[in-house]
């Protein structure tokens, strides 16, 4: 090879108009097609894997959303109720209390018509004697007072029995009515508290499903990243098995060896 001639100068010339096979172009690239396909699948089924999770992670945030409205709804017509109970039981309390009052005015009626009673009584001795003489004491007049002053006394009895009888119901049923008010603000919190841990596990949940959904997004990056370099290393060897075809084709045809560069700066 004179100086200053190309390295492969005397290869073309000895390859012109010749018709070579070029042996063992493609012997890097017999190996990939079932490599291919399965990592078609393996990404077919993760593509499937995140779409359903997507999709199930909507859901769940379409729950959640309505979840939480309702829980919201609730609680806010559990604060008007529970307002609203305040006032029944100020109420009720205001009624207790003009209640009590009312039986101890009673009380001390009842008290100051006993005292009225006995003082009438001696008040009527006390007029009797001054305005009868003694000795026109009339037994069918001061029989017929204490007749008419013991219906007076019966009668007053059972009207006072009946008002007591009154407030003991009355009682009763604001007893019954707080029993119930606390059942129901019971059977309230209880539902909340439930409602609430529903909430809670709702979000685990959402939380779960975000946490899948960026180790997959993680995955496929690394996927991605390893794809490209296995095109990269399939190109590599693509161009090295061309260059080894001619070659091994140009040797076969018997050009000899001379004027042919090394193999190594075939190579190079």
């Amino acid at each position: 090879m004179n100086k200053g001639e190309k390295p492969w100068a005397s290869l073309e010339t000895s390859l012109e108009g010749r018709h070579l096979p070029l042996v063992g172009c493609r012997l890097p690239l017999c190996s990939f097609p079932s490599a291919s396909m399965n990592a078609y699948r393996r990404e077919k089924l993760k593509e499937e894997k995140r779409i359903s999770l997507e999709r199930r992670r909507r859901q769940l945030q379409a729950l959640l959303f309505e979840e939480r409205e309702m829980l919201a709804t609730e609680l806010q017509a559990l604060r008007l109720n529970k307002d609203t109970d305040l006032s029944k039981m100020r109420q009720k309390t205001e009624d207790l209390k003009s209640a009590r009052e009312e039986q101890r005015k009673q009380i001390a009626e009842d008290r100051l018509y006993e005292c009225w009673k006995k003082n009438s009584a001696k008040l009527r001795e006390v007029r009797n004697g001054q305005t009868q003489p003694w000795g026109l004491f009339s037994p069918g007049r001061e029989a017929a007072e204490r007749e008419e002053e013991s219906r007076t006394e019966n009668e007053y009895e059972a009207a006072r029995r009946e008002a007591l009888e009154r407030l003991k119901e009355q009682e009763e049923r604001r007893r019954q009515d707080r029993q119930r008010q606390a059942e129901l603000l019971r059977q309230q919190v209880e539902e909340l508290q439930l409602r609430e841990a529903e909430a809670a596990k709702l979000k685990k949940e959402e939380e779960n499903l975000l946490r899948q959904h960026w180790e997959l997004e993680a995955l496929e990056g690394e996927r991605r990243r390893q794809e490209q370099n296995r095109k990269k290393i399939e190109l590599g060897y693509g161009g090295q098995g061309a260059l080894w075809g001619v070659a091994v084709a140009s040797m076969r045809s018997g050009a000899g060896h001379r004027g042919l560069p090394g193999l190594s700066a075939v190579l190079s």
